[in-house]
């Protein structure tokens, strides 16, 4: 009998200890953010602190007076200038000469020699910190360096998400935006909806638009969420979801995201739920339709699922995915 109590009271322990350990980790991540509606806030130490979140060893203050200086060697070769075009030349030699920004190797060698990368090489590559220290990240982690920098040149920078991309882009108030793309040192790139369309067709409320400093944040905390949803550590990537749809809830894809870390331990009624808010958001979208349909079908509700698949099909008569789901399924009819 005390056996059998002292287990019990050891897994109340341990349960509690658990929670503690989520909740401590909520707190920290709700402390760093900025508070609801605030939209003056110190971006950079906000992306920095969440960094150093994840890798106690990265010194913000550090990273930020070395951005300091970068940016105060990008106002002394600006000066006075006017024209648009020239103010974007000067600011990414900087960037990618000056300084030497690039894209991560490792990402370029696991890409040429089919190695994907494991979820902690990808969180390395992801921290901040690390990518200033290293000189070198992919396309969202350059942008914000570009967009940090931004900011402390007082520049009209924004960072824009599109599905499966991320870019950067000078926005003058009442003048025409120049993108800046960082996987190719800063050159301009147009025609994102035909390159990068792996979930949506950039109709949404959301995609091809600039960020607010805000949503720049929940853009960062929903691409370390994905990380931690790829380590199975949903204890992190739960709450890093949930930021990151408060600060952006106009964006399809991380509900999308969201719902696939419900459906690997089979809550498909949860992922479903988080799918339709992204439908609402993003109708038109025949990956989203799909994947819905998906979902039904494996809660065995074959007529929503048809739907789902059918419309998805209109969008895009050519998802095999689609088509081989509908098919399966009036065959059991």
């Amino acid at each position: 009998m005390k056996k059998i109590l002292c287990l019990i009271l050891l897994l109340i322990f341990l349960l509690s200890a658990g929670c503690s350990k989520k909740d401590s980790f909520e707190n920290d991540l709700n402390a760093l953010l900025p508070p609801e509606n605030a939209e003056d806030f110190d971006l950079t130490m906000t992306l920095l602190e969440i960094s150093r979140l994840f890798d106690p060893s990265a010194d913000p203050a550090l990273m930020n007076n070395e951005l300091q200086q970068m940016a105060d060697r990008i106002k002394t070769d600006l000066g006075d200038e006017a024209n648009d075009e020239r103010i974007v030349e000067i600011f990414n030699k900087h960037i990618f000469e000056d300084e030497s920004f690039k894209y991560n190797k490792s990402v370029i060698d696991s890409k040429d020699n089919n190695k994907p990368l494991s979820p902690q090489e990808w969180l390395d590559i992801r921290l901040m910190h690390k990518v200033i220290s290293r000189r070198d990240g992919v396309c969202s982690e350059l942008s914000y360096i570009t967009l940090m920098l931004g900011e402390k040149t007082g520049l009209p920078i924004c960072i824009i998400g599109v599905p499966g991309h991320a870019y950067a882009r000078y926005q003058p108030a009442g003048k025409s935006p120049i993108n800046i793309e960082a996987t190719s040192s800063g050159n301009e790139y147009y025609d994102y909806e035909d390159k990068y369309n792996p979930v949506c067709r950039g109709e949404s409320e959301y995609y091809g638009k600039c960020m607010s400093d805000r949503e720049a944040v929940g853009f960062y905390l929903g691409i370390l969420g994905g990380v931690f949803r790829s380590m199975k550590d949903y204890k992190k990537s739960d709450p890093l979801f949930k930021k990151a749809l408060e600060l952006c809830p106009k964006n399809p894809g991380f509900y999308w995201d969201n719902a696939e870390m419900h459906w690997r331990v089979e809550d498909f009624e949860g992922a479903i739920v988080l799918m339709e808010k992204a439908l609402e958001i993003d109708p038109e979208s025949s990956e989203l339709n799909a994947c819905t349909g998906w979902l039904y079908k494996s809660i065995k509700r074959n007529f929503k699922a048809e739907q789902y698949f059918e419309k998805a099909l209109r969008l895009d008569p050519n998802s095999r995915f689609s088509a081989d789901n509908l098919e399966e399924l009036k065959k059991t009819k």
